[in-house]
């Protein structure tokens, strides 16, 4: 978790260092977890959407973000994020929260 310690320390300077900060955030959960992606989402303002600040795919080492999924287009993700703000789903095919995103992944 250096490279996010090291990232905090600098948005603390400079909060126009946030973008990264969220990459440094990524790339040690992939990392330390051996995931090959993670990501930070946030809610809109009326919390019916949630917006990608950072994804990183450590396949090939890429960032993304700007990715939007609506509250109206995946019902039972939502309710268990607001419900609990977190999802185990060590098998997100069949997870009752997860598996509605079998077609987009």
């Amino acid at each position: 978790m250096d490279r996010a310690r090291a990232a905090l320390t600098a948005f603390r300077a400079n909060p126009d260092t946030l973008d990264d900060l969220y990459r440094a955030i990524c790339q040690d959960i992939v990392e330390h977890v051996g995931s090959t992606r993670a990501s930070i989402w946030l809610f809109n303002g009326v919390k019916d959407a949630i917006i990608s600040q950072c994804l990183f795919d450590s396949r090939d080492g890429t960032f993304s973000g700007g990715v939007t999924l609506s509250e109206d287009d995946f019902p039972q993700y939502f309710d268990a994020i607001k419900r609990d703000l977190k999802i185990v789903a060590p098998d997100a095919e069949h997870h009752p929260a997860t598996s509605c995103f079998d077609e987009i992944y």
